[in-house]
């Protein structure tokens, strides 16, 4: 192609991904979760791609923590492999199914950790939404994250299940700071309104 090319996000709704109170107590009650334990959040369809497979194994791993993952359950989508894991019984996994979008920003503001362990990915507007909710972030480390954000900086990242473990238990266990106001300014570099200028400034240049 022979003509410029810009990129531009989708924008984030900053008025709405955000906590009003009482998230938290809402979240586990609606859902049943242990109220002594953390929780550990992720949206998306139930396949590997997404990271479903190493989110179930996480779950196993450690059953000291409360494990829910949001998105439609279509088994026709489903691996033989995720088939297997749902399968085998680990309490601490809540699989809700397809949630509208409040029940989401409720669980964005009333979780511990949003885990966005996808393979490949565009731009992630539900790690835009959990940001813009100021949740706690671990991503898997593909390159898509590079440039916007820095390991340890806007968020944290991992590269297998043992690193996502280890990363886990250093987050809620307070070992490592909280990044989630270096995180809140990524989203709101992505807002709406940020989006309307740039479409606003593309087209007055091509109109120039």
């Amino acid at each position: 192609m022979d003509r410029p090319i810009k990129v531009v996000s989708n924008g984030i709704d900053l008025s709405f991904w955000r906590a009003r109170g009482g998230e938290r107590s809402a979240f586990y009650k609606r859902y049943q979760l242990d109220p002594s334990k953390k929780s550990i959040l992720s949206v998306g369809l139930p396949i590997k791609r997404k990271g479903m497979d190493d989110f179930i194994r996480l779950a196993q791993r450690l059953p000291q923590y409360e494990f829910v993952w949001f998105g439609k359950l279509d088994r026709a989508l489903m691996s033989p492999e995720i088939k297997r894991l749902l399968e085998e019984k680990t309490p601490n996994l809540h699989c809700p199914g397809y949630i509208s979008s409040d029940l989401l920003r409720e669980a964005y503001c009333g979780a511990d950790l949003y885990t966005f362990l996808t393979r490949e990915e565009t731009e992630g507007i539900v790690l835009l939404e959990a940001l813009a909710c100021r949740s706690p972030i671990l991503v898997r480390d593909i390159p898509i994250f590079e440039e916007d954000y820095q390991a340890g900086v806007q968020l944290y990242k991992g590269r297998s299940v043992d690193d996502f473990e280890e990363k886990i238990k250093a987050i809620l266990e307070g070992r490592v700071p909280s990044l989630i106001e270096a995180g809140y300014q990524v989203a709101a570099s992505k807002s709406i309104e940020e989006t309307g200028r740039k479409l606003v400034q593309i087209y007055e240049a091509l109109l120039k």
